[in-house]
C-alpha cells in the first residue's frame, strides 16, 4: 500500500481561484498553470476517487476520476461571455465512471466560496421529463415517499427553474398537491459545500452524503421508465 498522501485542497487552492476570478486571462493562467494543476486539479481528482470508494457499496455506486472532470478552458465561440476559463473546478460521478452518461449522475463543483453538489435529471427533453411527471401523477404516494426520503437524507429538491404555468397536458392538476412539482423544468437535488469542508478534510464525507440524498430521486426516475 502506498504511503503517499493524496493531494488536498488548501488555502492556496482558494487563493488561485480568487486570482483567476480577478484576472481571467491567458497570461494569468499560463503563469499559474502548474499551480492550478497541483493545488486544484489534482486535489479535485483525489476527492472524486475518495467519494467513489465511499459510494461503492451504497444505493448510488457512482464513480469519478480525472477522466470525468471538465476542462477549465471555455469554448467562447458562440457565447456572449468571453472569459477564456471557467472560474471553478468541476466534475461528475457517474455509473460507468465516464462522461458519456447524463442520467443518474452527480455533479460536484469547487468554487472560490466553497462549491456545491447536485444531481438528478437536468435538461431532459420534454418527452422524457413527462415520463417522470406521469409517474408523479399516477403514483403520488411513491413520489411523496421519495421526497420524504430525500429530506431524511438531508437533501431537498431545487426549485430554481419552475414553469409559471402548468406544463401542457397537466392543466387538470393545477390545484393539486403535486402542482408545484409538475411545474419543475428540471428535477434536481442540490447541496452547498462550505469552504471549511474542503479545508478540514471532510469533503469526501460531505459530497457522499449529498450524493446519497440524490439517490431516491434517481431511483424514482428509473421506476418511471419501467
Amino acid at each position: 500500500m502506498s504511503n503517499v498522501e493524496s493531494p488536498k485542497v488548501t488555502a492556496k487552492s482558494f487563493e488561485l481561484l480568487d486570482g483567476l476570478a480577478n484576472d481571467n486571462s491567458k497570461d494569468w493562467f499560463d503563469a499559474h498553470r502548474d499551480e492550478v494543476k497541483a493545488w486544484l486539479l489534482e486535489p479535485f481528482a483525489a476527492m472524486l476517487h475518495d467519494v467513489s470508494a465511499r459510494l461503492a457499496d451504497t444505493d448510488l455506486p457512482v464513480k469519478g476520476s480525472s477522466d470525468t472532470m471538465f476542462r477549465m478552458n471555455r469554448d467562447v465561440r458562440f457565447s456572449k461571455d468571453k472569459r477564456p476559463y471557467r472560474e471553478s473546478v468541476a466534475g461528475l460521478l457517474t455509473p460507468s465512471g465516464t462522461k458519456k452518461e447524463m442520467e443518474g449522475v452527480v455533479y460536484v463543483e469547487l468554487g472560490r466560496d466553497g462549491g456545491w453538489v447536485g444531481g438528478g435529471y437536468y435538461k431532459l427533453p420534454t418527452k422524457q421529463l413527462n415520463v417522470i411527471r406521469d409517474r408523479i401523477v399516477s403514483s403520488p404516494g411513491d413520489w411523496a415517499d421519495t421526497k420524504t426520503e430525500i429530506e431524511k437524507r438531508g437533501g431537498e429538491l431545487s426549485r430554481d427553474d419552475n414553469l409559471k404555468g402548468m406544463p401542457r397536458g397537466y392543466e387538470e392538476h393545477d390545484e393539486s398537491d403535486i402542482a408545484d412539482d409538475l411545474r419543475l423544468k428540471r428535477l434536481l437535488v442540490r447541496g452547498d459545500i462550505p469552504k471549511s469542508a474542503w479545508l478540514d478534510d471532510t469533503i469526501g464525507e460531505r459530497v457522499a452524503e449529498i450524493a446519497l440524498a440524490i439517490a431516491p430521486l434517481i431511483e424514482f426516475g428509473q421506476r418511471a421508465k419501467k
